[in-house]
């Protein structure tokens, strides 16, 4: 059986030797369509497909208030609101709030860095499911006003300015001229809606630490077992109707709703990541409509070859494993050449994507892109490549060996039809991407 294939091989490859024009075009054609098909899944599988690295992502929501006076939405809380909403609200199993801190960071003599901390409740590790690599959370003494000064670092500070290094609990961290001690190091990928954080802070305030006319902290929450989105927005929205009317001076015309963290990460960016899936899809499809013209063209200047080769005695297994053999090589040559592609392409589209993309920093190739690439490749081949052999099947075999004169008025009709289909299919799905492109 090896001896067979490698046979086979052997003349796929002398095969496509002798039509370098057609096999070259094939290549190029379905390495454009891939490769970009493949960069821009791979995007869309990182920033929208891909889960948020926390547990049990769907559980997580972002609390909001908004001005019904001034029309404005997502806005943060007080601090006084943020502790009424935890202590009267049900739905949710655990509530935390965080604030942006912009910060300037000194350490042994080195030159000063801008930094962005971010001050979280002591139990916002916890809420989301993610333990520090290194060392510990925040403890509830910590959490409290005037507490001690302690930092949690990213894992990107971590090993860019202490390069990594474990012995870095216990260190000493100057942040705005004052001392932090260093406990712990959050895992990669940790981070919240709008911010980017270097070092985590523990936030220290307390239900009148601030005004309630003072709106500067954002509220994260897990929601109760059983317990939907609609359900928590619902008891949100009544507790912020109490507030308004216990606290008219600042609370007029301020209300609350609820949004799963999902949403607002990736909400804003979905429709048009997902049109450009689209039109990359077109735009394969358009490559596989011309690669099947080309298939087609070739199977019918192949024709008197194929009858030939029957009439020889070669069964039609043997012609379907040659013609598989032959474009399986060319599929999965393009595929190769459309991953390179892809992998360059997505430098460039994430070097031209907005500042405000989120989940940048988690789009690449992995596997699960790999094994999606193979697989439209060998499809690419299993079903395009069977279209001479299928040609080759209707033809007379004693008119076909006879030469062209007599293959053009047994397939003639049948063959026009199916040019003028394909030729029809590649006219509507360019105009699809021309009208989705203006």
């Amino acid at each position: 059986m090896m001896d067979v294939l490698a046979h086979d091989l052997r003349f796929a490859l002398r095969s496509l030797r002798r039509r370098p024009g057609v096999s070259l075009a094939v290549a190029l054609t379905l390495t454009l369509g891939i490769g970009a098909n493949t960069a821009l899944f791979t995007v869309v599988r990182g920033v929208l497909l891909r889960p948020l690295a926390i547990a049990d992502p769907d559980e997580v929501a972002i609390v909001y208030q908004h001005d019904r006076i001034s029309k404005t939405e997502r806005e943060p809380f007080s601090a006084p609101d943020y502790y009424d909403l935890a202590a009267r609200a049900r739905s949710f199993a655990a509530l935390a709030a965080y604030a942006g801190m912009p910060m300037t960071l000194g350490r042994d003599g080195s030159d000063p860095a801008p930094v962005n901390a971010t001050g979280v409740t002591w139990g916002f590790f916890r809420l989301l499911g993610m333990a520090p690599v290194l060392g510990r959370g925040f403890a509830e003494s910590e959490d409290l006003p005037g507490g001690p000064r302690v930092a949690v670092l990213s894992d990107a500070l971590w090993r860019g300015r202490f390069l990594a290094d474990s012995a870095v609990l216990g260190r000493v961290l100057v942040l705005d001229d004052a001392a932090y001690t260093v406990i712990g190091v959050a895992p990669p990928r940790l981070g919240l809606p709008g911010l980017t954080t270097d070092v985590w802070l523990p936030l220290q305030l307390g239900p009148t630490s601030t005004p309630r006319s003072r709106h500067n902290v954002s509220v994260i929450g897990r929601l109760s077992p059983g317990v939907s989105l609609v359900a928590a927005g619902r008891e949100a929205r009544a507790i912020g109707l109490q507030l308004e009317t216990e606290y008219p001076e600042s609370n007029r015309g301020r209300g609350m709703s609820v949004e799963g963290m999902t949403e607002v990460v990736v909400g804003g960016v979905r429709p048009a990541l997902l049109l450009l899936l689209g039109a990359v899809t077109l735009l394969l499809l358009v490559a596989c409509a011309n690669v099947a013209s080309l298939l087609l063209a070739q199977g019918w200047a192949r024709a008197r070859e194929f009858a030939l080769r029957r009439t020889l005695g070669a069964s039609t297994g043997r012609l379907a494993r040659q013609f598989l053999i032959e474009n399986l090589l060319i599929t999965g040559a393009a595929g190769s050449l459309g991953v390179l592609l892809a992998i360059w392409g997505l430098e460039a589209l994430i070097g031209l994507a907005p500042a405000d993309l989120p989940r940048v920093d988690e789009v690449r190739v992995d596997g699960l892109v790999l094994a999606v690439t193979l697989g439209l490749a060998l499809s690419v081949g299993l079903v395009f490549g069977m279209v001479p052999l299928a040609q080759a099947r209707r033809l007379d075999l004693n008119v076909a060996v006879q030469g062209e004169g007599g293959r053009a008025g047994s397939a003639g009709p049948r063959r026009r039809r199916l040019r003028d289909a394909l030729v029809v299919a590649e006219v509507a799905l360019s105009a699809l991407l021309v009208i989705g492109a203006g």
